[in-house]
C-alpha cells in the first residue's frame, strides 16, 4: 500500500476497532432483516447484496475485535491505548481488510440504491 493510504486506513480503522461490538450488532440486525426479504422474494438482488456487506462487516468487526484485544495486550504503563492501537492496527490490517472494507460500503451502497429503485416503481 501506498504511504498516504496506508495513513488512510489507519485513520479509518483507528476509529472503527473501539467499536466493533457495534458494528457486529448492526451488521446482525441487518442480515436478519435482509434474510427474510431475501426468503419472501429471492430475485431481490439488493437484499442480496445488503447481507453481502453485512457478512464482510461481521468479519472485519471479528477482525477488529482481535485488535482490540492485541492492543489492550500491549498496553503498558505510560503508554496510551490509542498509541497501542494505532501500532496494531499499522501491524495487522494490511490491504486486504481495506479492500474487504470498501468492497463492503460498495456493496451496501450499491444494494441500498437498488433498494430505493425499487421501492420508487
Amino acid at each position: 500500500m501506498q504511504p498516504s493510504r496506508d495513513r488512510a486506513s489507519v485513520f479509518v480503522f483507528h476509529r472503527l476497532v473501539p467499536r466493533h461490538r457495534l458494528i457486529l450488532l448492526i451488521a446482525v440486525v441487518l442480515v436478519s432483516i435482509f434474510s427474510s426479504r431475501i426468503a419472501s422474494d429471492p430475485t431481490e438482488i439488493g437484499s442480496w447484496l445488503i447481507v453481502g456487506a453485512a457478512s464482510a462487516f461481521m468479519y472485519l468487526a471479528d477482525v477488529f475485535r482481535e485488535v482490540e484485544e492485541a492492543a489492550n495486550a500491549l498496553v503498558i504503563p505510560g503508554k496510551a491505548l490509542d498509541v497501542a492501537r494505532r501500532d496494531v492496527i499499522a501491524a495487522r490490517l494490511g490491504p486486504v481488510r481495506s479492500t474487504t472494507f470498501l468492497v463492503a460500503l460498495a456493496l451496501m451502497a450499491a444494494g441500498s440504491a437498488m433498494l430505493l429503485l425499487r421501492e420508487r416503481k
